[in-house]
């Protein structure tokens, strides 16, 4: 592949390079063996010097990383040798529970787990011929609880152990019945995340009502996320799909409580995340913005566009299909002439820390391109609404964000905010940037994202607040499928349709093109695209857009 070498290449700069001890194949596991093996995972990967690393092998993408990661792979560890030395070396004693009646549970035992360094073992596990106390009866101690009785518990005995919060639903079938506060338990819980639950001791639940107000669940919610010992805002690992109406309308946690002061890393069935936790830090330095390619110069007989590859916030698609589309893009722009066209890509600040080898994977291959850079994603250091957030949160999202964007070499951020709201954010959260000067420039995406911003004007490109922080109109385009619906058609235009609605923009605008894979786009999308875009049309960077716009305002031109 292209760009592995780039990729091996950064990493001879690492001081240590850890070597797995055991890789374990979790694909035809049981679900209690998968249960136990992710945890010990997790126990292992906290402390990797007592058995050495471990390294699960459950999606496709495993295959891929492993190889990146480690030479020569090694052998596959069979999971009874795997659990006995977790036994025998990393768990202080075991949890006992029954799948079958407890599996509502699950979110709850995992937190159990990472507490109390202990496994989750059924009565009759073959597991326990070796001696291990029991730490936790579940069929004991939380006869007849619901999730909600389970959660109040863990939090009055276990919060002030755990380091923050994440989601996780246990199979719950939310997607079938939609407004159903009761959704029925139909499927089995997906365990990719419990490594990092583990290891990280996150405070790990889910209620199905828990950002519903009036409920009981709702009111233990607003408890616990006003009287934590977590960051602020509460970063929430996981992901949250209860009441997929429209939408996962709580996916991004900001809208849960009304104190709005959580945000979301989305991270479901991504697993692993223990193993590269505990991987080398990233010391390089970062690809600078555009290669550090000189200022463009406005020209009012121009139009000018940003590229933003989008939904790099969530680590599952930057641990798989993103690898591809970075593949894509170093192998096109290897030789290319004229020179590759600037991309921008979204990429969570968070693998900074637990996923350092990611970091300097993507590094390399946006040096390879010559003309790539990265930007935050939404929105900013989480996936939050943050205009939405109260003084104390909004101050610190900012400095986390700044600090992040710094870290990346960008000046830009891509911001959602929700529908009704932006009032607001533009007033006050927004020119809090201009204070420092750190984050210049903000792609803007309205959710629900089908209907508009009412305080952009029909031919108002930006915003341009204190002098300084530029925030462009939404423009989202979520792949060539098109569509026969007025509604959805602007989104869903083919490559010629999209850069017509470019080039007739009048000259002189500076806007934006957010592709989301979400609604099917494809990174072919955007080199599709340059094709069909007008002379006068440039493609330009981060810290451009934003010149430009400054530029074009002082100039009298919109």
């Amino acid at each position: 592949m292209a760009f592995i070498a780039y990729y091996l290449f950064a990493l001879l700069g690492c001081q240590q390079v850890l070597s797995i001890t055991l890789v374990i194949d979790l694909y035809q596991a049981s679900t209690q063996d998968t249960f136990a093996s992710q945890v010990c995972s997790g126990l292992a990967n906290r402390v990797p010097g007592k058995i050495g690393s471990v390294y699960t092998l459950m999606h496709d993408e495993d295959y891929i990383w492993l190889n990146i990661t480690e030479d020569p792979v090694p052998a596959v560890t069979p999971i009874p040798t795997f659990l006995h030395l977790c036994i025998t070396n990393l768990a202080a004693g075991y949890i006992e529970y029954n799948f079958s009646s407890d599996q509502l549970l699950v979110p709850n035992i995992l937190t159990l787990a990472a507490v109390l360094d202990s496994i989750p073992l059924e009565k009759d596990s073959q597991y326990l011929s070796v001696t291990l106390p029991l730490l936790f009866n579940v069929s004991a101690n939380w006869v007849g609880y619901s999730a909600k009785n389970a959660t109040e518990y863990m939090w009055q005995h276990y919060v002030n152990s755990t380091t923050t919060a994440a989601k996780m639903n246990p199979g719950l079938d939310v997607h079938g019945h939609p407004l159903d506060p009761n959704p029925p338990l139909l499927f089995m819980p997906d365990f990719s995340l419990a490594d990092y639950i583990v290891s990280a001791r996150l405070f790990t639940f889910f209620l199905n009502n828990a950002c519903i107000p009036g409920t009981e669940e709702h009111a233990l919610m607003v408890r616990m996320a006003a009287t934590n010992p977590w960051p602020r805002p509460i970063p929430f690992f996981g992901y949250d799909d209860s009441w997929p109406f429209a939408g996962d309308i709580f996916e991004a946690e900001t809208n849960c409580v009304e104190h709005h002061n959580m945000g979301q890393i989305a991270s479901v069935g991504v697993n692993n995340l223990a193993y590269f936790a505990s991987r080398p830090s990233f010391t390089g330095a970062i690809a600078p913005p555009l290669n550090a390619h000189p200022p463009t110069p406005f020209n009012a007989s121009r139009t000018y566009v940003a590229l933003i590859v989008g939904d790099g916030d969530n680590l599952a698609f930057l641990k798989s299909t993103r690898y591809t589309w970075m593949e894509e893009r170093v192998k096109a722009c290897a030789g290319a002439q004229p020179p590759c066209f600037p991309l921008l890509w979204t990429l969570s600040p968070h693998i900074r820390k637990i996923a350092p080898d990611w970091l300097r994977f993507y590094n390399a291959a946006v040096l390879a391109t010559g003309a790539d850079a990265f930007v935050l994603p939404p929105s900013g250091h989480l996936y939050a609404y943050p205009g939405e957030m109260e003084d104390g949160d909004a101050s610190a999202f900012v400095l986390d964000t700044e600090s992040d964007a710094l870290a990346y070499n960008t000046t830009c951020s891509v911001d959602w905010e929700w529908l009704g709201t932006w009032g607001g954010a533009l007033k006050h959260y927004f020119p809090r940037y201009a204070a420092r000067g750190v984050v210049k420039g903000f792609f803007a995406t309205n959710v629900p994202y089908l209907l508009p911003i009412v305080e952009f004007a029909e031919n108002e490109y930006f915003k341009i607040l204190n002098g300084t922080v530029v925030v462009f109109k939404p423009n989202e385009w979520r792949g060539t499928s098109g569509s026969s619906s007025p509604t959805l058609h602007p989104f869903l235009r083919n490559a010629s349709e999209m850069a017509q609605s470019i080039n007739s923009l009048p000259r002189g605008t500076v806007t934006q093109i957010y592709l989301t894979s979400d609604g099917g786009g494809e990174l072919k999308d955007f080199f599709d695209l340059s094709l069909y875009l007008n002379e006068h049309v440039e493609i330009v960077g981060c810290s451009d857009a934003v010149q430009l716009a400054v530029a074009s305002k002082q100039g009298g031109s919109r």
